[in-house]
């Protein structure tokens, strides 16, 4: 939500019309809203479910997991935007995905032991 808010602005001040009303104003924010946390939504729904699907491959704690479904995923999200996809655009989609899932399920994986033993005194 935070991001369509932050992004809606700035898409609504490019967008503009002039005899725009405040309710279709507030309509078109929502449904810009609406459309990016229905995006991230499924984006997150497929990550977990292909790298559930993966740890029974890989294994629980192996490095290929995230990279792998991010790499998968980011490629799929690349494909759809609204302009056109190009083999550089969708290739950058997947690496920067793929590094990005890779280090955030590090940084988790490195507070869950700290997190637990600070819960147990």
């Amino acid at each position: 939500v935070v991001w369509g808010l932050y992004f809606a602005r700035d898409n609504l001040r490019e967008n503009s019309q002039p005899n725009l009303g405040g309710l279709a104003s507030a309509r078109r924010v929502g449904r810009y809203i609406g459309v990016h946390v229905l995006g991230f939504s499924a984006f997150l729904g497929g990550y977990n479910a292909l790298q559930c699907s993966l740890e029974h491959t890989f294994g629980n704690n192996s490095w290929l997991t995230p990279i792998t479904a991010g790499a998968t995923l980011g490629a799929m999200a690349s494909c759809v935007l609204p302009t056109r996809p190009t083999g550089q655009g969708i290739a950058l989609g997947a690496i920067g995905t793929a590094l990005t899932c890779f280090g955030v399920q590090r940084m988790m994986q490195q507070q869950t032991p700290t997190a637990r033993a600070h819960a147990e005194r």
